[in-house]
């Protein structure tokens, strides 16, 4: 049975993405959330794991976090080639 995508490595690595630049960028949970109309619940919720974002969301966060999503993917995709590197 093949896995769900919201648990491959790759979902994980866009998470702690999500989570590094939130950071970065002096931000809460809740302050994030605060700029895109959304509770800190479900912020919570997608740094977990427990929920994924559409590419729509991606874009309203970069925004947020004053990042550009070219900055924000190319980053990503940085880090996705270093796992696959490893193995």
């Amino acid at each position: 049975m093949k896995s769900k995508s919201i648990y491959d490595r790759n979902h994980y690595i866009l998470i702690n993405c999500l989570r590094s630049f939130r950071e970065k960028a002096g931000l809460t949970q809740q302050e994030l959330g605060v700029r895109i109309g959304y509770d800190q619940t479900l912020i919570s919720k997608i740094e977990n794991g427990d929920r994924r974002i559409d590419v729509i969301e991606l874009r309203k966060m970069c925004i947020a976090m004053n990042v550009d999503i070219i900055d924000f993917i190319t980053e990503m995709e940085r880090q996705i080639a270093l796992k696959f590197k490893e193995c």
